[in-house]
């Protein structure tokens, strides 16, 4: 017999109202985030030129294994912030952030000392090849200032999961948004005064960092959150990486599944051949990730009920999102596959436009991830994470020498065929069996 005990009605009511706002928002605020990067890609394509964008992209991409160097610290502050503030605990919430700010700040700068000692032995021009004597002579510096703005993100990422943990996603989304036009802005000032690959990496990327940090600022004071080294200590970082260090598992593995493939294209393939790759899979992570809005503020939400006992509604919530996000995908994904053509012609031009092969293949990878994202948000709420951790790290152990072995056997398609193997073989059943598991009373959660 499943035991649920109910969320009052009045509560009930408060987590429905604020996923709706906070999905509203979202699709406000990443529907203009979406319509900019739409606008910013062929912008940087027809600057750059076909090598030129394949080189940004897997600069940008490859260096998000830094992100790795905040060791899981800001989606453990996530998990213990939700319950702090769903409890209503403000000294503990203070303390926590407090926590999660020095560990990162800490983490940062040895970030930043290890880069600094070993940069000058690195030979970025075999890591980023490019056929251009242009773009090699630009590669050096625009290694070392992506180093500096994602050294940045590693600090600010304690931002995003306080909006979460509070359910103020709407606000993050807006100032995402702001973020994103504030990219475009720096990207066609860096075109207007011919700034080169170093402009276009400044334009874009570093102004979203200068808004995230302005978004920081903002929540903190909203929050009446009172920085001090005196609410830092032991027991909150104990509670950050209870699991924190579950995620930072998951947080290496995903990054080797989802930074690694435009790496293997340049080396295995070709630089030229990052580009259609990379338009083809920003189209179908557009459409995943317009499916996923609701998914943000359904962590904090699902964290927030389990908290009251309440798993009668986790489990209609869940079901509702996998039924009507996995249609809405279908019936959009069907429409782009028919109109391919037109659509990239008018998007990025012919030379870009990827093949449908491959445009099919990306949208079958992204169908299924969309179905492991939706358990994985459960599982994360529910504070289900160590399952996860053994998925991913047997995830990134098939995808990763997949992408090499088919990417030279098969070409470009291999690279999204090796990521689909490696969701059925590991969390797109796996998770739904924890799931199942958690539901019927078997799995217990802390």
């Amino acid at each position: 017999m499943k035991n649920y005990v109910n969320l009052t009605p009045k509560l009930l009511i408060l987590i429905k109202n604020k996923i709706i706002r906070a999905i509203f928002a979202g699709f406000l605020g990443k529907g203009i985030s979406i319509l900019v990067n739409f606008i910013t890609i062929p912008i940087a394509i027809n600057y750059l030129g076909n090598e030129g964008y394949g080189l940004y992209a897997t600069i940008t991409s490859v260096l998000g294994w830094l992100q790795i160097s905040n060791l899981g610290v800001g989606l453990g502050l996530q998990n213990a912030l939700t319950e702090a503030v769903a409890l209503e605990k403000k000294e503990t919430q203070n303390e926590l952030i407090n926590t999660a700010i020095f560990l990162l700040f800490f983490f940062s700068i040895i970030t930043f000392l290890i880069i600094l000692i070993i940069s000058p032995t690195i030979n970025w021009l075999e890591i980023f090849p490019s056929k251009s004597i242009s773009l090699q002579n630009q590669t050096n510096e625009a290694v070392n200032l992506a180093i500096i703005i994602y050294i940045l993100i590693i600090f600010l990422s304690f931002v995003g999961p306080i909006y979460a943990a509070y359910q103020k996603l709407d606000f993050f989304y807006s100032w995402n948004a702001v973020a994103q036009i504030a990219g475009l802005l720096g990207l066609i000032f860096a075109t207007k005064t011919n700034q080169g690959l170093q402009g276009v990496i400044l334009g874009i990327n570093g102004a979203n960092v200068v808004l995230i940090t302005i978004s920081a600022l903002w929540v903190l004071k909203k929050l009446n959150i009172n920085l001090s080294i005196k609410n830092i200590n032991l027991n909150s970082i104990r509670k950050i990486f209870h699991s924190g260090s579950a995620f930072f598992i998951i947080q290496i593995s995903m990054l080797g599944i989802y930074q690694a493939d435009r790496l293997i294209i340049s080396q295995v393939i070709g630089m030229s051949s990052v580009t259609p790759y990379t338009v083809a899979f920003k189209m179908f992570s557009t459409f995943s990730l317009l499916i996923s809005l609701a998914l943000g503020p359904l962590w904090p939400a699902y964290g927030e009920a389990k908290s009251k006992g309440n798993r009668a509604w986790i489990e209609e919530t869940h079901k509702k999102i996998l039924k009507y996000g996995g249609l809405g995908y279908l019936v959009i994904t069907i429409c782009v596959l028919i109109f391919y053509k037109p659509i990239f012609i008018f998007w990025v031009g012919e030379e870009a436009m990827p093949s449908f092969i491959l445009l099919l293949v990306i949208s079958i990878y992204f169908l299924i991830k969309l179905w492991s994202d939706i358990f994985a948000i459960l599982t994360n709420g529910l504070d289900i994470i160590k399952p996860q951790a053994i998925s991913a790290i047997f995830q990134a152990f098939i995808t990763v020498p997949g992408m090499v072995i088919l990417g030279k056997k098969i070409g470009l398609v291999g690279i999204p065929l090796a990521g689909i193997f490696g969701f059925l073989l590991t969390s797109a059943w796996l998770l739904p069996y924890i799931t199942k598991k958690y539901f019927e009373g078997v799995v217990q959660t802390k």
